[in-house]
């Protein structure tokens, strides 16, 4: 499987919607015009909040090991596969400074 770069952006699609569940245990993402919608938890709660703005995968990162304790190794790998779900959904964009740099807009993501 393949990872974010560390110096990705990640962008949240301006078609994206998220609802947070009254009981504060997560929230619901979905796109306009879809009929999917997918639950995510409180981890992927904070996740797309810090999304806000389009951070680096390595801002992303920071700003959770500030809001969590007693983080798993196998943290970045699950945050990371998080990200490329979410992008190959629809719900983000990943644009990594190699895309930048030779114009791509829509880079291919593998998961």
């Amino acid at each position: 499987m393949g990872g974010v770069a560390d110096h990705a952006e990640i962008r949240r699609s301006p078609q994206a919607v998220y609802h947070e569940l009254s009981d504060l245990s997560g929230g619901a993402l979905y796109l306009r015009d879809a009929e999917n919608c997918y639950r995510v938890n409180h981890v992927g709660a904070v996740v797309w909040a810090l999304l806000e703005g389009g951070p680096t995968f390595l801002s992303l990162l920071a700003g959770l090991e500030v809001r969590f304790e007693d983080i798993p190794n196998s943290f970045r790998e699950e945050i990371a596969a998080f990200i490329l779900a979410l992008a190959c959904n629809g719900f983000v964009e990943i644009n990594s400074p190699q895309d930048t740099e030779v114009g791509l807009s829509n880079p291919d993501i593998s998961v």
